[in-house]
């Protein structure tokens, strides 16, 4: 009877534990993983399998990094296929090396690096053609020499970026411009440290490549050197190197630049056979612009008018040209578009034909308003200080507010007016401005240049001019202070008010 019991009380033990494990299978909460199958799972699948698919299921896809993942589902190593696990734990460790590598790019780009990564924050690589593309809303610094290679920047079509030059050196002896901004780019550039970009000075590339339809913000307290060849060193490019040759929006607020262009091409501005666009300089800038031969230091390049410029605030501006262009203007042919100067230092010294604020050869001085700063204009032979070019008359000229104004020609041009063979325009001055002018041999103090008529000029205000005609010579009789350069006629000439 006790055997019996005990035989009964066993299979009652084993009857309650097979109930038990029914229970555990058919109401586990859904998701739950067996621990021992989810020890074989991790057996079967090594760290780093794919995150987002099931390992058995998944044969490569591409990650938010853009780089391939393989499928490291292979058995562990003891296994039949052991071999083939070391191969994809091998994988698995160049595909973390790679988002390691891409993590530590980040915003930075160092232009000496010979082997950079295919990309980093905001930015993308070609090795195949030594190019960094920076994308829209990147914020990106730049350091480092290009060290000889042909490696340079571009910005995509349309991007608003920020760039900060570090100490970079960038030069390219290829037809390329180094920094390129395509159509409809907003870039803004603060300087750091001591920074070089130049293309080839022999060939048609412009140094920053900033054409029309892009505008170009430079700041900061570093220093910038750009040079090139029949492009700008800032702004338009040539068209031999298919770019567009107009400059674009250009406006330069701080940092000390050092522009210099090649033959044809200004040095901010237009490349060859491209107006000056829009620039802008004031802040505290203190920019230096030499011209080249043709094209204007400051506005076009050759055969191109000046654009529309204007200078202000505490700006420091040099501008200089050697033959057809203005130092800050037109270059050879073109007039000198729209000028305008509120406040700064501004030294300019013409070209040889051009006026110094105006036009280049044989082209009139524009519309020319100055009402602050102190401007010291010097206009290249035949050119006046303010106005036109050889042939070229004065244009529109306003001087008035606080402006103080020193003038004058080499020869045969008016100080403020026009150049040789051209009538001196209309010419106003009022307000407190300070004006000294001097014109050249044969050329007025205020009016006409050599032969011409001194056109319309009106003094008014509290304005004090000091201005005095061109002397004579053996060759070419004397000319007015105020009215006509030598054999011109005088014109029409209004003086009033205290100064």
């Amino acid at each position: 009877m006790k055997k019996a019991a005990d035989k009964s009380l066993a299979w009652l033990v084993i009857l309650c534990m097979l109930a038990s494990m029914f229970f555990i299978v058919a109401f586990a909460p859904e998701g739950q993983e067996d621990p021992e199958e989810a020890k074989e799972t991790e057996e079967l699948n090594p760290v780093g399998h794919c995150p987002v698919c099931e390992p058995e299921e998944c044969d490569g896809h591409i990650d938010d990094f853009g780089i391939s993942v393989l499928n490291s589902g292979i058995p562990a190593p003891g296994g039949e296929e052991g071999a083939e696990d070391t191969a994809g734990n091998e994988e698995n460790q160049t595909y973390l090396a790679e988002i390691e590598a891409l993590a530590s790019a980040g915003t930075g780009i160092d232009m000496s690096d010979a082997n950079p990564p295919a990309a980093g924050t905001g930015w993308t690589y070609e090795s195949a053609t030594g190019v960094y593309t920076i994308l829209h809303n990147a914020d990106v610094t730049v350091t480092g020499s290009n060290g000889g290679s042909q490696r340079r920047i571009i910005v995509n079509n349309g991007a608003v970026v920020a760039i900060t030059l570090n100490n970079a050196y960038i030069v390219l002896s290829e037809d390329f411009a180094p920094l390129w901004l395509n159509a409809g780019a907003n870039v803004t550039i603060t300087l750091m440290g001591d920074n070089t970009i130049a293309s080839p000075a022999n060939l048609y590339s412009a140094g920053i490549y900033a054409p029309a339809g892009t505008s170009l913000q430079i700041s900061g307290d570093g220093k910038l050197t750009a040079k090139s060849g029949c492009g700008a060193a800032i702004g338009g490019g040539g068209p031999e190197a298919g770019q567009v040759t107009g400059g674009g929006n250009i406006t330069i607020t701080g940092g000390t630049i050092e522009a210099d262009s090649g033959f044809n091409s200004a040095a901010i501005g237009g490349g060859w056979r491209g107006t000056g666009g829009t620039i802008n300089i004031g802040g505290t800038a203190v920019v230096t612009a030499i011209g080249s031969n043709n094209g204007a230091a400051i506005g076009g390049g050759g055969d191109s008018a000046g654009g529309n410029i204007t200078i202000g605030g505490s700006a420091a501006v040099t501008a200089k040209n050697a033959l057809n262009g203005a130092a800050i203007g037109g270059g050879n042919g073109g007039d000198g578009g729209t000028i305008t100067i509120t406040g700064g230092t501004v030294i300019a010294e013409g070209g040889t034909n051009s006026a110094a604020i105006g036009g280049g050869y044989s082209s009139a001085g524009g519309n020319i308003t100055i009402s602050g700063g102190n401007v010291d204009a010097t206009g290249g032979n035949a050119g006046a200080g303010i106005g036109g070019g050889y042939n070229g008359g004065g244009g529109t000229i306003n001087i008035s507010g606080t402006a103080i104004v020193k003038a004058k020609s080499e020869e045969f041009g008016a100080a403020i007016g026009g150049g040789s063979g051209g009538d001196g325009g209309s010419i106003t001055i009022g307000g407190t401005a300070s004006v000294e002018a001097t014109g050249g041999i044969g050329g007025a103090g205020i009016g006409g240049g050599d032969q011409k008529s001194g056109g319309t000029i009106t003094i008014s205000g509290s304005a004090v001019v000091r201005a005095t005609g061109g002397a004579g010579s053996d060759e070419f009789g004397g000319a007015a202070g105020i009215g006509g350069g030598n054999c011109g006629a005088g014109g029409k000439i209004t003086i009033s008010g205290t100064g």
